[in-house]
């Protein structure tokens, strides 16, 4: 918004997703900018649904878009996904595949077959999660569907047209009002970063590296587990 793009914001939630486009508007008429906001509302759940990305494919075909950020995504948090795998039900397997992976591939076809008509260079911002790389267990249809995130960013970067810019976010836990439902955690195993540090980090290596944590702690974290994964996984968060 202090740039001045214009923006769309996507969420389950109408009244919270009008509510963060007043603040967007307001960020941007704090630097002198007038931003204007579009909301939509969709459940991702949804998404395998024929017919559920028509809205989106109106919007691509109308706009001429230079960012997309794709957060789509369910937590970790979230009861269903922090099962045991002998307890996961094949609705939480839907629910892994239409959040987590459909939407990614899908918003990045759709952005694809409309990028030809913006004048303007093109960049994926694509979250992922240092779970990806962690190994929960439980917890394994989250993580699982994470990597996927991860590495279908990092494939379409490889192949990236001239213009065209590939970044996938490997944040670890960022403090947003989510990690209210979070149970007690030792910080110095599982640092929290504020969301304007994770948007600053990130847009910095945007159009230099492909994936990133962002954060200096969160990479630190993710190699130090990686390397002492069994000393890690008693401290890290319990589900």
């Amino acid at each position: 918004a202090g740039l001045g793009f214009n923006i769309v914001l996507v969420s389950r939630d109408r009244a919270k997703t009008e509510e963060a486009a007043k603040g967007v508007r307001e960020a941007g008429l704090a630097r002198g900018r007038r931003v204007e906001t579009r909301v939509l509302v969709k459940n991702f759940r949804e998404s395998l649904r024929p017919g559920f990305f028509a809205e989106f494919e109106s919007l691509f075909s109308e706009l001429e878009f230079s960012i997309i950020v794709n957060c789509v995504g369910v937590s970790v948090i979230e009861k269903s996904f922090s099962e045991t795998l002998e307890d996961t039900s094949l609705r939480t397997l839907a629910d892994g595949v239409a959040i987590n992976c459909a939407a990614q591939v899908v918003l990045h076809s759709l952005a694809e077959k409309f990028r030809r008509k913006s004048k303007n260079r093109l960049a994926f911002i694509d979250v992922s999660s240092l779970n990806s790389d962690l190994y929960l267990n439980p917890g394994e249809v989250y993580s699982s569907t994470k990597a996927f995130n991860r590495y279908f960013t990092v494939s379409r970067a490889s192949r990236a047209p001239e213009g065209v810019d590939y970044l996938c976010c490997l944040a670890g836990p960022v403090e947003t009002s989510i990690l209210k439902h979070l149970p007690d955690f030792n910080p110095r195993f599982l640092p929290r970063i504020s969301p304007e540090k994770c948007v600053r980090d990130l847009l910095a290596s945007l159009g230099r590296v492909s994936e990133t944590p962002g954060a200096a702690n969160h990479v630190f974290f993710g190699a130090a587990h990686l390397i002492f994964h069994d000393v890690f996984e008693p401290l890290y968060l319990t589900i």
